[in-house]
């Protein structure tokens, strides 16, 4: 059912058919999408080449590249998008996608994509690339953040507020240096949000300070990151934190290092997709040692070619 409702959003953008979950012809519009119909404009074709996974991995890229140049329309953006979480696609076309989307950074929706891929395995390094290449916030834009910034409370709707901003943002100079002050000068909630925002937005050697926080309820937010993010740099501090005098930071602290209840090779210990990160040479995944990688695999011509914060391309 999932492979055929993106089949289905993706036909919509083709202009193959509407967005309709009971469309009885499932394979028709496959086939549309996946080997072209009548009238296929050049958008069309890149979109199915992106779509195909029998392509190889850095034909895919070179189209989404050219996707990002030359076709940025919202129903292009939302097939995207859809195909970054896909963890049994290929890591190098994920990872580009993720880097592309800054050409349709419209209304903070491409941040929001890019900050949600901090926590998808096989694209971290490249939101996090991503988003430091985006820089501050520019014009009407940052008008908002500027508003956001002196709206801050304290209290919990502060709190949700701040949980906002990076979603929002991105790695803005202003939102970092407000988690930094927090995660220095803020109460337990508020130091234990800002630890996990930081963990999750790159400030890893940052974030990991909150180890030695007194309040058990900081220390357990990093533990939770750790696990959420898979960050290799946080291994050995989860490994401390497993033997943490509270019970609850213990607990937190093994459930991200067991992947959230998964037994085996499972979480942040080592998973499927590092196979195929290897092969498609897309952000490495931790080892079962959770500190090193191995294997070789050639990069294909990968990410946008960008100038300043944005892509450089025709609009």
């Amino acid at each position: 059912m999932e492979h055929r409702c993106i089949v289905l959003v993706v036909a919509a953008a083709l202009g193959a058919c509407p967005v309709d979950e009971k469309h009885n012809k499932p394979e028709l519009v496959q086939r549309l999408i996946l080997t072209g119909g009548a009238n296929q404009s050049p958008c069309d074709g890149w979109l199915r080449l992106v779509m195909n996974v029998s392509v190889p991995a850095d034909a895919r890229v070179e189209a989404v590249l050219k996707l990002a140049e030359h076709c940025r329309t919202h129903n292009i953006f939302q097939v995207l998008r859809s195909i970054v979480d896909h963890e049994s696609d290929s890591a190098a076309v994920r990872a580009a996608i993720v880097r592309a989307m800054p050409a349709w950074d419209e209304a903070s929706l491409a941040t929001t994509v890019i900050v949600g891929a901090l926590s998808v395995p096989g694209v971290r390094a490249a939101a996090v690339e991503t988003l430091e290449r985006m820089g501050a916030a520019r014009g009407e834009k940052e008008s908002r953040l500027l508003r956001h910034l002196a709206s801050l409370r304290p209290g919990e709707s502060g709190l949700r507020m701040m949980g906002t901003l990076s979603k929002l943002y991105g790695r803005d100079y202003r939102v970092l240096n407000l988690l930094r002050e927090t995660l220095r000068a803020g109460n337990r909630w508020e130091r234990a949000l800002a630890a996990s925002e930081l963990f999750g937005l790159g400030e890893v050697e940052t974030a990991l300070d909150a180890a030695a926080d007194p309040e058990p309820r900081v220390r357990k937010s990093l533990a939770a990151a750790i696990g959420r993010y898979r960050e290799p740099r946080g291994a050995e501090v989860l490994g401390r934190l497993v033997h943490d005098p509270d019970p609850e930071v213990a607990h937190e602290a093994r459930e991200s290092l067991g992947g959230r209840g998964v037994e085996g090779r499972g979480g942040i210990e080592g998973r499927g997709e590092a196979r195929e990160e290897r092969r498609d040479c897309g952000e490495p995944q931790a080892s079962p040692a959770w500190r090193h990688q191995s294997g070789s695999c050639t990069r294909p011509a990968s990410g946008i070619r960008s100038s300043g914060s944005g892509v450089s391309a025709s609009t």
